[in-house]
């Protein structure tokens, strides 16, 4: 789901074009307001920063921010076992070899999983 468009935000198109925001709480259903690059005329948008909210395929003038934090993509490991109220539980480790190192007789496997998020980021 894509976030709110904010004044305290920078943005640019998906084009690469620059955007100066004017505004957020315009009329209507595009409500944000900019100018893009050297182009002549105010541009529109949905609170989203998308452009034609009923569009198939991405306009090249939708809103993405440049100013924020970088993604942080890694993998953690974990050991599942089950509970004695017959649940399941996981611990989770940085490496597939600590993850062996640290598994006990009881458990029921290691699942690794994927993790990409921005530093911030609450799961």
């Amino acid at each position: 789901m894509r976030e709110l468009i904010s004044m305290e935000h920078e943005y640019e198109t998906t084009d690469g074009c620059m955007v100066r925001l004017l505004c957020t709480d315009g009329p209507g259903d595009y409500p944000v307001i900019g100018l893009v690059g050297e182009y002549i005329g105010p541009y529109t948008w949905e609170p989203t920063g998308l452009q034609y909210r009923a569009a198939i395929h991405p306009s090249g003038l939708d809103l993405v921010r440049t100013d924020a934090p970088p993604r942080i993509q890694t993998t953690v490991y974990i050991n599942l076992h089950r509970t004695a109220m017959g649940g399941i539980e996981g611990y989770a480790y940085d490496t597939p070899d600590r993850a062996a190192v640290l598994r006990s007789v009881e458990c029921i496997g290691c699942v690794a999983a994927p993790l990409d998020f921005c530093e911030g980021d609450r799961p």
